[in-house]
């Protein structure tokens, strides 16, 4: 019964994990790091990788808060002021 419970729940955890996405969130898109560069996470209980997820340049830093701003910005023009 252990056995077949601690597969089902190696399964979950590999169906979820293929499920997340592993880029990186720029201007509400999920893209690859500008170099291509990846690194691992690893599962702390076990040291096993649990994924490979895109690694951020500074140049991807300056590219997702400068996406942010401009939503930011956008959200500012479509709503209404604050009445005092």
């Amino acid at each position: 019964m252990t056995s077949t419970i601690a597969a089902a729940t190696r399964r979950t955890i590999a169906d979820i994990l293929t499920a997340v996405p592993t880029g990186l969130v720029i201007g509400g898109r999920v893209v690859p790091a500008s170099d291509g560069a990846e690194l691992d996470v690893f599962d702390p209980a076990t040291g096993r990788s649990l994924a490979r997820v895109a690694s951020a340049t500074v140049e991807d830093a300056a590219a997702a808060l400068d996406g942010r701003a401009r939503l930011r910005g956008s959200a500012r023009r479509s709503c209404p002021a604050p009445s005092s």
